[in-house]
């Protein structure tokens, strides 16, 4: 073949060549197009692969964690919170929850044994001897836990009827209006309001003491005789001993003449019975 044929062949070549490109496209675009393209999948859902370089900073690729561990991994998390917060509601109920308040001893109760009970008077006659007198039916509890004074708590009940001298006619003067008014005032009371330890096993109770209709705040050393069990039932006993003025609660029959003393001493003994009905 000659030159020019030669030259025509190259000529048509060169022009078919570029018939077939896209106008404006390079052939580096084009070759990087081809290149990506992967048989029978689109271009377009091709996924992107990361620039190992971007605006001149290295990216680096994680490693995607196959699904079990990702799973697992969440689960450690969730269960990592979880935890935190009780910790954490915990640690702030601690610090800001009250105290418990500790429970209170609950007392024994003793119901007064009015056999073994007795309430007994003193006063002087005629400025030489000294008259005694008492009540035989005395009733009412006490309570002790056997340690604190807060527990010691009286409520006691005479009555006047019981009055006791050994002679008849004096018991029925002392059940009159000259004296206690029987029939006015059929008893005398005492209920404690406090009591604190002084000693030992001597305690100060203070109380309201109901004489003769007249009710009066008094304040006596009452001995914590003992506590037992001799097979017949927990007992506990109680005794008192004090003065009072009797005109104090309106009974001043004698005093003017001398006859009988202002001044009375009043010896109480209690002994109770755990849990008696």
């Amino acid at each position: 073949m000659g030159r020019a044929a030669r030259a025509g062949v190259n000529g048509s070549n060169a022009a078919g060549a570029s018939t077939d490109r896209p106008s404006g496209e390079a052939p580096e675009q084009r070759a990087a197009t081809n290149a990506t393209c992967v048989p029978f999948v689109s271009c377009a859902m091709a996924p992107r692969l990361p620039d190992l370089f971007d605006a001149g900073r290295q990216v680096t690729t994680r490693r995607r964690m196959p699904a079990t561990n990702q799973e697992e991994h969440r689960m450690k998390s969730w269960h990592l919170a979880i935890g935190s917060f009780a910790v954490t509601v915990t640690a702030f109920s601690v610090g800001f929850a009250p105290e418990p308040t500790p429970a209170a001893g609950m007392a024994d109760a003793y119901k007064i044994d009015p056999v073994h009970s007795t309430a007994i008077f003193r006063v002087q006659h005629f400025g030489a001897g000294q008259f005694y007198g008492r009540f035989n039916d005395v009733s009412g509890q006490f309570t002790f836990d056997g340690s604190s004074a807060e527990s010691l708590t009286f409520d006691v009940t005479v009555k006047v009827d019981s009055v006791d001298t050994g002679t008849a006619k004096l018991d029925g003067h002392l059940k009159s209006p000259d004296f206690f008014n029987a029939r006015e005032n059929p008893t005398l009371t005492f209920r404690s309001k406090s009591a604190k330890l002084v000693r030992g096993a001597t305690y100060s109770v203070t109380g309201e003491l109901t004489i003769h209709g007249v009710t009066k705040s008094v304040t006596v050393n009452v001995e914590h005789a003992g506590t037992a069990d001799q097979g017949q039932g927990k007992r506990c006993g109680f005794e008192a001993i004090f003065e009072l003025q009797r005109s104090d609660y309106g009974m001043t029959y004698g005093i003017d003449r001398g006859m009988l003393g202002d001044d009375t001493r009043v010896i109480v003994s209690l002994e109770g019975v755990h849990g008696a009905a």
